[in-house]
């Protein structure tokens, strides 16, 4: 078997309907031929265990998804082919990372991508219900069935923190995570962090991640029940001078107890005394775009 079947992840007992494929990939296709079938038509009804399209635009994207998702067997394997952004001899303008959708309208979901040689390379999908750990966050989701996995799994882990927590901790906790929810800006995402509830913007926002640790995401919010208080952490606070001193003179139309804060943590030790109003109005302030531009200027001062 050829080391590009295999990495293509080839099961050798499948046939293998190849879908627009141009003339330069004849000599990979004579390759597969030695292995199976080859098939470039297909009657009607047919299956196929194995399906590879090429496209090199958006448009033919969206015209060849439903040709290809319709000549699927049961958790077939599926590749789209396209030009990389390198490539001499192509341009297109398909991007990795957002030019998938009509795989997405039909249900389907990318979950591996490899190199096909110097000018492709190929995006495997493949229905959500066969994903054994749809581990991505619900931007980077592009079917139904996808998000609502993503969904259940982060609520489960949510429910299961709160669960866990001290009893009388439980209920202020919940509160303030609903504060957050209710007022958080589109782009945001929630997260279990290593000390709680986190709120940060997704790498499909934000490639860079966070610069101590670029396999994270850029951090902004977090919740966390500590020893002897509850802790919101907000990042805006500690970047922006003026937020801060909003915050410091707001407090007070909310809450009679002194106001317990460090550069970033607000602390509350008396649980019936949390400003979940003031809280709501202070996610609110920034935006992820806001955000990124107020992180990124506070990085290149530390340089």
């Amino acid at each position: 078997m050829s080391k590009l079947l295999k990495k293509m992840q080839f099961n050798s007992s499948s046939e293998i309907y190849v879908i627009n494929a141009p003339q330069d990939f004849d000599s990979h296709l004579q390759e597969f031929s030695q292995v199976t079938k080859v098939k470039k038509r297909a009657s009607a009804g047919q299956k196929f265990a194995f399906v590879l399209v090429f496209v090199k635009s958006c448009a033919e994207i969206a015209k060849y998804a439903s040709k290809a998702v319709e000549k699927l067997s049961d958790d077939a394997v599926l590749w789209f082919a396209y030009p990389k952004k390198s490539s001499k001899k192509y341009t297109s303008d398909i991007s990795r990372d957002d030019s998938w959708q009509p795989l997405g309208d039909l249900g389907y979901e990318g979950v591996r991508m490899v190199a096909i040689d110097s000018d492709w390379s190929a995006l495997r999908f493949r229905d959500p219900k066969y994903i054994k750990e749809l581990a991505r966050d619900k931007k980077r989701t592009i079917s139904q069935s996808g998000k609502k996995r993503v969904e259940q799994r982060e609520n489960k882990a949510v429910q299961k923190y709160l669960a866990s927590l001290p009893k009388d901790r439980q209920e202020p906790v919940t509160k303030l995570r609903q504060a957050v929810i209710d007022n958080l800006p589109e782009g945001f995402a929630e997260i279990m962090g290593s000390v709680g509830l986190g709120y940060v913007v997704p790498h499909s926002l934000y490639p860079e991640g966070y610069h101590c640790d670029p396999k994270e995401p850029l951090p902004f919010m977090n919740i966390a029940s500590r020893k002897g208080f509850v802790a919101f952490y907000h990042m805006g606070v500690y970047a922006d001078k003026k937020l801060y001193e909003w915050f410091v003179k707001e407090y007070p139309k909310h809450c009679s107890r002194k106001l317990d804060m460090g550069k970033s943590c607000i602390r509350f030790k008396k649980m019936d005394e949390i400003p979940y109003a003031l809280i709501g109005k202070l996610v609110k302030k920034i935006s992820v775009k806001k955000w990124i531009a107020q992180y990124e200027k506070e990085l290149k001062k530390s340089k």
